[in-house]
């Protein structure tokens, strides 16, 4: 993939505030942007060797976002011209960098569709695969890669925008997705990975399943976005997923790991409780 291959499309608001020049600093302030304006970014891979196919499904994707008024998403696509491209990517990039959507050629020189397919589901069990193809056919040898759905070229605008709807909507019960922007690129976690967020001076340590790593954010717009997504702020500088709590007292949250204590401000201290009693009631019913 080049860098011509990638099409990056900037959330209106980011557009309107600033100049776009290729800086870490703007790109953070993007970020930001977009995480309060509860953008849903959607990270989507065309994989098609046709460069006539992948220019109308380029097209389909740009006309898609005025028809999507009631909500707020951004869309980052991604050309790969063979099925070995797109496996390059997924076997040098982290979780983080997986798609959510590949539109996939089932027949292409090199790895074909299917066996591309194949590879990736190994690496990655939440991406929902697309098929474009020229005979239904074909469609049957890629039924036990999980395949979503498929289309048939050339592709029409009104089943492509149908299938995207579908697409769209299973996406939309998935665990909900924390996006952020460092150094040029945008990182997406899901919220199930995230075990809390911690201020540090003029940034924020994310603490994650995997590791830690450093944002420019601010605590108060992490609550807004994700108090309805099972966190809870017990004091100023710490956002807590409440699915990594094991107790919690006036003083402490105690983390699942029995070593991790959290802070609890003496008025947060009903608040708190009061929400993660409401959480684990929730939970356990549910």
């Amino acid at each position: 993939m080049t860098n011509a291959d990638t099409l990056i499309d900037i959330p209106q608001i980011a557009q309107n505030k600033l100049i776009f020049d290729r800086t870490g600093a703007i790109l953070d302030e993007i970020g930001n942007l977009c995480a309060e304006e509860s953008f849903v970014v959607l990270r989507i891979a065309i994989c098609e060797d046709e460069q006539k196919q992948s220019e109308i499904l380029c097209g389909y994707l740009k006309a898609l976002k005025p028809r999507y008024s009631d909500i707020s998403f951004d869309v980052f696509r991604d050309l790969y011209r063979s099925g070995d491209d797109l496996l390059s990517h997924y076997e040098r990039m982290p979780k983080d960098g997986h798609y959510d959507i590949i539109f996939l050629d089932i027949r292409m020189v090199g790895t074909n569709g299917v066996d591309t397919a194949k590879k990736i589901r190994e690496m990655d069990k939440k991406v929902l695969f697309i098929y474009i193809t020229n005979f239904q056919d074909h469609v049957l040898d890629a039924a036990n890669t999980f395949m979503f759905r498929y289309l048939i070229k050339p592709v029409d605008w009104d089943m492509f925008h149908e299938v995207f709807a579908d697409a769209q909507d299973t996406l939309s019960v998935r665990p909900k997705t924390f996006v952020y922007s460092k150094e040029y690129l945008k990182t997406r976690l899901y919220t199930d990975d995230i075990i809390y967020f911690e201020r540090e001076g003029q940034h924020i340590n994310i603490h994650t399943k995997q590791g830690v790593d450093t944002i420019r954010h601010q605590i108060v717009n992490l609550n807004k976005e994700l108090a309805s997504h099972g966190f809870v702020l017990p004091h100023a500088s710490f956002l807590v997923n409440m699915a990594f709590i094991f107790q919690v007292s006036p003083i402490w949250i105690t983390l699942d790991d029995r070593t991790t204590q959290i802070p609890v401000s003496k008025h947060r201290a009903k608040i708190v409780r009061e929400t993660f009693l409401d959480y684990d009631l929730r939970r356990v019913n549910a």
